[in-house]
């Protein structure tokens, strides 16, 4: 083999494995991009839920309270609800 083969052979081989570690390179950020993705999905939506929870226990609270005969304004204090959602209820 000449020299200018040889050289040849490996500046191809230097190539295909530059671009061969790129590649995996990108797969492995890919990966941990879904990865962290998902657990910022399932963060939002635990914060979601536990938001949902607490509207609905103010709203059931202001059901209890209005049912008592409490005035508005009292509910609206404890609950921390507007006037339109207790009305609602």
């Amino acid at each position: 083999m000449s020299a200018e083969r040889v050289v040849s052979k490996i500046s191809r081989d230097e190539k295909w494995y530059a671009r061969y570690v790129a590649e995996m390179k990108n797969k492995i950020d890919l990966m941990f991009a879904e990865e962290r993705g998902r657990k910022e999905g399932i963060q939002q939506g635990i914060q979601e839920g536990i938001q949902q929870g607490i509207q609905e226990g103010m709203l059931e609270v202001a059901r209890k309270m209005k049912a008592a005969g409490r005035p508005l304004s009292e509910i609206e204090e404890f609950t921390g609800l507007s006037k339109e959602q207790i009305k609602e209820q």
